[in-house]
């Protein structure tokens, strides 16, 4: 196991072996080159944060800080700043403006923590951070990692915040890199190629680029662990390996479509938060999401792509009551268990038998929904004849929502079935429903007419002609509505 020290500002120099701490190497690129399982990449810590003046009132979903004193002579447009506490506490804010008369500071996207009154507040910016310069392009590796591990118990370890005047070099604080492109968000802040495996990342931190860090494309590695990480950029953090994890990380876009976390074929992902942009897509499953929190987005906070397959668990997290784009036809299987605060939910161009499934929604006990195009199912018990039934909310006029059940059928033999429904009093659409055998329409579509008492719908028959051998047949109903539910109960 051999230790390189790595400090961006000087005596870093990527002409120093990095084995002395005294004489350190300048990137990680360098760093890392030559490495292999069980070295550890020790990069020095930032200079720290900045204390503001004053006090600073940070308030929820506004872009306008107010502050106690004049602060144009210590805060500038490109600077972050950040409240002391609250659920915001750990992710910058990028500045846009400051108005040192009217005691205001202006944000680039609004503030996603809990509202701060009257608090302290710090800032970071090129002088507190280590500033790797205006990347050339938006592509431009500003750092990579350029070597891996060998095993999953023999990683390359690459670390933030150590002090290296300290002999032997103790980990203090954090390493904070700076793109001081401005506006122009450019450059991954440590890229990795899709060969790199078996890594560990820790305390790196990263502003003002287009992606923090970022691995594949469609490429894959393997096992690779990110973990107490911060940044804010144009997007955030792209991981496309198998294996993997994300822990304790925060993520702030700086683009109203930025994506703050991108993870394909991963593993889990743990106790993260992220505000604004796109919040969280992914594609490749498997991938568990447990604990995490959205502060609050600029956009619909997640989907996946067009590429997901799935399976997808999201347990024990605060969606912000930010909405959910879901697509059922990109899905294998993406279920939600116990999560809270969840906005609208849109669902396009899905296919049946392919439902997102809601365990406790919104927390609630006994609240199980799956959702597909265009309306969701819930079991119910109040509105039930025989112990519970399906409620079928429809949420399109115009397009319809599937629901369908298999029933057992015999060779040559006529099949006739028989479903009990009613609808809500304000349900205002239609019901149809038909019989499909191997993948073909049987009988149907009729339209069966609801009113607010069960009505047993007989109207459909699977005829011994079609079915020529022992099998289920699919009974498909499809209802449209934008008020209202109908109920299924009993079916023979």
């Amino acid at each position: 196991m051999t230790d390189i020290f790595v400090s961006w500002a000087a005596p870093g120099d990527d002409a120093n072996t990095g084995l002395d701490r005294t004489l350190p190497k300048k990137t990680i690129t360098s760093a890392t080159t030559g490495r292999t399982g069980n070295d550890h990449i020790k990069c020095a810590a930032s200079p720290a944060a900045t204390a503001l003046s004053g006090t600073l009132t940070f308030t929820k979903d506004s872009v306008t800080v107010n502050t106690s004193v004049d602060l144009s002579a210590e805060v500038a447009a490109n600077d972050f700043i950040r409240p002391n506490s609250g659920s915001g506490s750990n992710l910058y804010w990028k500045v846009v403006s400051v108005n040192g008369g009217a005691k205001t500071i202006t944000l680039t996207f609004a503030f996603r923590g809990t509202t701060v009154t009257n608090g302290a507040a710090t800032k970071l910016n090129a002088t507190n951070c280590f500033d790797t310069g205006a990347a050339a392009a938006a592509t431009t590796q500003v750092q990579a990692v350029s070597a891996s591990g060998t095993s999953a118990s023999s990683k390359l370890q690459i670390s933030g915040g150590w002090d290296l005047s300290q002999n032997p070099p103790v980990q203090t604080g954090e390493t904070w890199f700076y793109q001081s492109g401005g506006t122009t968000l450019n450059g991954y802040g440590l890229y990795g190629s899709s060969s790199i495996n078996y890594i560990t990342i820790d305390k790196l931190n990263f502003l003002n680029y287009n992606y923090d860090f970022f691995v594949g494309e469609l490429a894959l590695g393997t096992n690779i662990a990110i973990s107490n990480s911060i940044a804010v950029s144009n997007n955030g953090l792209q991981l496309c390996a198998q294996s993997s994890t994300i822990v304790n990380c925060e993520r702030g876009a700086l683009n109203l479509n930025g994506r703050t976390y991108k993870a394909s074929y991963l593993g889990t992902v743990t106790n993260c938060k992220w505000a604004n942009g796109f919040g969280l897509t992914w594609e490749f499953g498997d991938i568990l999401f447990d604990s995490c929190t959205c502060l609050g987005a600029a956009a619909d906070v997640m989907y996946p792509s067009s590429n997901s397959t799935g399976p997808v668990t999201f347990i024990d997290c605060d969606f912000g009551n930010m909405n959910l784009v879901l697509y059922p036809r990109y899905i294998t299987e993406v279920k939600f268990y116990n999560c809270s605060n969840i906005g609208i939910i849109y669902s396009s161009d899905g296919r049946i038998n392919n439902y997102i499934k809601f365990k406790k929604f919104n927390t609630t006990t006994n609240d199980d929904r799956a959702y597909g195009t265009y309306g969701y199912l819930k079991k119910n018990t109040a509105a039930a004849q025989s112990g519970s039934c399906v409620e079928i909310i429809p949420s399109s006029a115009t397009y319809y929502f599937y629901f369908q059940r298999l029933i057992a059928v015999a060779a040559s033999t006529d099949r006739s079935i028989s479903v009990y429904m009613k609808k809500s009093a304000d349900f205002n659409g239609t019901v149809e429903a038909s019989l499909w055998w191997k993948g073909e329409i049987i009988d149907g579509w009729d339209t069966w007419a609801m009113t607010t008492s069960y009505v047993a719908q007989t109207t459909l028959t699977g005829p011994s002609g079609s079915i020529d051998e022992d099998g289920v047949m699919e009974l498909r109903i499809r209802v449209t509505g934008t008020a209202g539910s109908v109920y299924a109960d009993d079916m023979s």
